[in-house]
């Protein structure tokens, strides 16, 4: 819509000079506070995990700030890493630019990206449903997200992959992604497949040509919402959308997966009446909704019923649009200093913080491919396993195992890592001396002594067939008698 390019201010600010605004709405509803939090049933192990922050790198990267003290459990700042910090044990959602029916980076650069992250979530496109953001018509976007979910899918299954938000999820949108669900199905004879649902919930005027996010790409009419400037923090229309978005989920059978929020918040400057003790009574309205509001008819049941599972508060860093003064952000770009609002965040968030080690055999397999046996002899080929952390709170001591068949049979000793930081993960490697000629099963497990206390302990380990081939000889066929 009109973000992390900045241009997009010019035209926010044009449009919005040319409307006679009504003084600012004083901020609605005070905020119930986190102990009264319906936290029964809960789908993650600490609830500061649903909580989550947009980083503009163009303010400075996430490593800069002090974000250990607002406690949130994720972070998104539109872009692929190789190596994705994770501050404060925060995760790293992916985010693969798209454009039209084209996408950065390049396969061969997601082939890197993905072999380096086994299990990430990633997302396709940025608001594809605006002509400021990803602008593809449905049509585009259903055979893009094609391309790149079933790229993805080969080379990770353990990945989750969701579609780019839209904006906000208005009638016009809707149908917008209605269009794309039938586009894909057409083409593709199955559903659009997602592994979690993923939209933005902004308040913003739908006209062609003025302020918001305008018309999205591929419609020819010119008017949706017509909301107007005020309405911008209206608590209302952001339940409005939800419970929108997850009546559909139900109606095409999608009711079962979880819904992320990977980013709403304030986006009109202070100029316009959007000052930081607005921006926070919505912030808190908003956290108070999604922490708490289920439903038994739409809600997802694996959470409760919950109607929303991870939301992204806009921003951690953007304090200015252009020349004019955003009061939203947590800390301050230059100074790097918390802001009021990121204390608020902080008093809301921190108390739901639980640290917890989650411990999970992500790969194994060779290291290099395995030598060729000769006349059926034994061989020493080298293993490799990968181990992830998804906790929130660094891991010590893990040890690692390799083993044939069944745990029952190691491979060598364990090893040990001294340390396996918060959402983050490593290689073991392992000789596999005498291995025989044909087909065996290949296992790892992490934390083989069960010594680390774990939110999860049903994913430490991981097998799969590997092949040791025998080298064969070709003898020439001779003739005669």
């Amino acid at each position: 819509m009109f973000k992390r390019n900045h241009s997009h201010v010019t035209l926010l600010t044009l449009f919005v000079c040319a409307m006679a605004l009504a003084t600012a709405i004083a901020p609605r509803g005070a905020h119930s506070g986190s102990s009264q939090a319906a936290l029964k049933d809960s789908l993650y192990p600490s609830d500061a995990d649903r909580f989550g922050i947009d980083v503009s790198s163009a303010f400075g990267q996430v490593g800069l700030f002090d974000v250990a003290r607002v406690r949130a459990g994720w972070y998104i700042d539109w872009s692929t890493k190789l190596d994705p910090p994770a501050p404060a044990g925060m995760e790293f959602v992916q985010t693969i630019w798209t454009l039209g029916d084209v996408f950065a980076p390049s396969e061969a650069g997601l082939a890197a990206l993905v072999a380096a992250n086994p299990g990430a979530t990633w997302t396709i496109g940025n608001e594809p449903d605006c002509i400021w953001q990803g602008n593809s018509t449905p049509d585009q976007y259903a055979r893009l997200y094609h391309r790149l979910y079933t790229f993805l899918k080969a080379l990770d299954p353990t990945c989750r992959v969701t579609v780019g938000g839209i904006v906000q999820a208005t009638p016009l949108r809707m149908q917008w992604l209605k269009e794309v669900w039938t586009r894909y199905k057409d083409y593709y004879g199955t559903n659009l497949p997602v592994d979690l649902w993923n939209i933005h919930t902004f308040v913003l005027r739908e006209e062609r040509g003025q302020w918001g996010c305008d018309i999205p790409p591929g419609f020819n009419v010119n008017r949706g919402m017509l909301w107007q400037i005020q309405d911008h923090d209206r608590l209302d229309l952001v339940i409005e959308q939800i419970v929108r978005f997850r009546t559909w989920m139900r109606d095409i059978g999608e009711r079962d997966k979880e819904l992320i929020i990977t980013e709403y918040g304030i986006l009109v400057t202070e100029e316009w009446g959007f000052h930081e003790a607005r921006a926070a009574s919505f912030m808190r309205q908003t956290f108070d909704y999604f922490l708490n509001a289920t439903d038994p008819y739409i809600g997802y049941p694996r959470d409760g019923n919950r109607l929303v599972q991870r939301w992204a508060w806009f921003s951690l860093n953007v304090d200015r649009m252009g020349d004019q003064t955003l009061r939203s952000h947590l800390f301050e770009s230059e100074s790097k200093t918390i802001t009021s609002l990121g204390v608020d965040y902080e008093s809301y968030a921190a108390p739901l913080y639980t640290p917890y080690v989650d411990l999970t055999a992500a790969r194994v397999g060779f290291a290099t491919p395995p030598p060729l046996s000769m006349e059926g002899e034994p061989v020493t080929a080298s293993l490799k396993a990968t181990i992830r952390n998804a906790g929130n709170s660094d891991a010590e001591n893990v040890s690692v195992q390799f083993w044939v068949g069944s745990p029952a049979h190691p491979i060598g000793p364990a090893h040990v890592i001294a340390v396996l930081p918060a959402r983050k993960l490593t290689n073991v490697f392992a000789q596999w001396i005498d291995a025989p000629v044909g087909m065996s099963t290949i296992g790892v497990t992490a934390d083989v002594y069960n010594l680390i206390d774990e939110s999860n302990e049903t994913n430490n380990q991981i097998s799969r067939a590997l092949l040791i081939a025998q080298h064969e000889v070709y003898l020439p066929l001779v003739s005669g008698h």
